[in-house]
């Protein structure tokens, strides 16, 4: 039940390893060579950011002690949460290029479609995770924007995979969130997202 800390000096390289998004930025667009081992890594991150959620969840009746307990754990939770989402948006580029390259009929088949659907489904519930993280009491500047900004930036390259209600699940969830943020240049990215999936930018 203890949890690795990025401020433990033995336990940061690890965790900087595991979510390193900058090597995941680097290596866009991201083709389809190299998408099953992303997938892989984002799979073992997934695991252990769940870890995370459930030991902090446990045992947990008031949420205000989930409140402390999450803002203790903001800056692994923000690593995980932005590493994901980043690893996700990188993955579906990968499916899409090897889409694009498939014949006709298959493109335009039930399996491919319902495989780019599920795609769309998990990042909108990873922006649906980083927007109820934004909504914790204590959390730093740093951490919100990190966050944020992740989604302003890459919600253009997955948009197309979203399905009309999963946009407006999340353009809701961002709009209520919006009038609570204190941070200027967290509220400002939130504010394009909810422009981005309204379709006006």
């Amino acid at each position: 039940t203890a949890l690795p800390r990025l401020s433990d000096p033995a336990a940061r390289p690890m965790l900087e390893a595991l979510w390193n998004s900058e090597a995941v930025l680097a290596g866009r667009p991201q083709g389809e060579a190299g998408t099953p081992a992303l997938q892989r890594w984002g799979d073992a991150s997934a695991m252990v950011l769940r870890r995370y959620l459930g030991i902090l969840q446990s045992g947990v009746n008031d949420q205000a002690e989930l409140g402390r307990r999450i803002a203790a754990h903001q800056d692994e939770l923000t690593r995980g949460f932005t590493f994901l989402l980043r690893v996700g948006t990188s993955v579906q580029q990968g499916a899409r290029d090897r889409v694009s390259r498939l014949p006709e009929a298959q493109r335009q088949g039930p399996e491919v479609k319902q495989a780019l659907e599920r795609l769309g489904t998990g990042l909108a519930q990873i922006s649906q995770g980083m927007l109820g993280l934004l909504r914790t009491p204590g959390l730093r500047p740093e951490n919100s924007r990190a966050m944020a900004e992740a989604l302003a930036q890459d919600l253009p390259l997955f948009r197309p995979l979203l399905t009309a209600p999963l946009r407006q699940a999340v353009a809701q969830s961002a709009a209520g969130l919006t009038p609570t943020l204190q941070d200027a240049p967290t509220r400002a990215a939130v504010e394009r997202v909810q422009r981005m999936l309204a379709g006006a930018e």
